[in-house]
């Protein structure tokens, strides 16, 4: 059956045509993006979600509309999951400004469309085969104001998607200019060396993602710039994002890592966050 989708706050079949072709989206990917995990009307690191989405709305210098709200964001992705009879679901918000061209920001009002799709479960699933992963080396990400938000400007992304797809991979590294890690094609990228937890730093160009902010605050992560040359010597790696959680990565580039420490992060601090 047909689903629906919400536009501006109006709930439309999925398939309706409502944007122009001069979208300031459609023509520059111009705008930003979220991906959060629903369950039984709980929405997952909700507050997380709100303080990213005020940091990017300030950086793009979008104007909120007289009376939206993120409590009304909420409420209205609550009604998109009852609407489309999906009491588990991964829910994306898109937003953007209106229509233009470079020069023409006299529409620069928020706009948004949310989307949602049915998940199995209320916890997501302990990867027990592990993901087979790459390095993308077509791109680098650029590091500036820009680079920790989730821009809907995501070529570089997509080609690394493809690329790995290629590969037969499951996901694959994206390097920064100083071609040292900076993040996934999924999420951010997390590793195990010698029991310590570390993760890139903002400093490094990765998404400033919600699932990686709530695991630095529960457990002692440091950050660190990664470089290649580290890949043969850590133990353990892993992929955190909203919907996912966290997934064991089980090789890179033919280095093969453990999962040990990773299932006692699952246990401790996935698990509890979703039950």
């Amino acid at each position: 059956m047909p689903g629906y989708i919400n536009y501006n706050g109006t709930i439309l079949p999925e398939n309706s045509a409502f944007i122009s072709a001069s979208n300031r989206s459609f023509r520059y990917g111009e705008g930003f993006y979220a991906s959060v995990r629903v369950s039984n009307g709980n929405v997952s690191l909700w507050d997380l979600h709100v303080e990213r989405l005020k940091l990017a709305i300030e950086t793009l210098g979008f104007k909120q509309p007289k009376f939206f709200s993120t409590d009304v964001l909420k409420d209205q992705l609550l009604k998109l999951c009852n609407k489309n009879n999906v009491t588990k679901a991964r829910v994306r918000i898109t937003f953007f400004q209106g229509s233009g061209g470079f020069f023409d920001d006299s529409n620069n009002s928020l706009e948004y469309i949310i989307e949602t799709w049915p998940l199995l479960d209320v916890i997501p699933r302990w990867n027990v085969n592990g993901l087979q992963i790459g390095i993308f080396t077509n791109g680098l990400k650029a590091i500036d104001t820009f680079s920790p938000i989730q821009s809907n400007s995501a070529l570089l992304q997509i080609m690394a998607a493809k690329f790995a797809k290629s590969n037969l991979w499951n996901d694959a590294l994206i390097l920064n200019h100083f071609n040292r890690i900076a993040e996934s094609v999924i999420g951010n990228i997390f590793w195990i060396q010698s029991k310590q937890i570390f993760t890139t730093p903002l400093s490094e160009g990765p998404i400033d993602g919600v699932m990686r902010n709530y695991i630095v605050s529960k457990l002692p992560v440091i950050e660190k710039p990664f470089s290649l040359n580290l890949l043969p010597e850590i133990d353990e790696m892993f992929i955190a994002s909203p919907v996912r959680g966290i997934q064991w990565v089980k090789s890179c580039n033919n280095i093969e890592f453990s999962n040990l420490q990773i299932q006692t992060i699952y246990n401790s601090v996935i698990i509890p966050l979703f039950s």
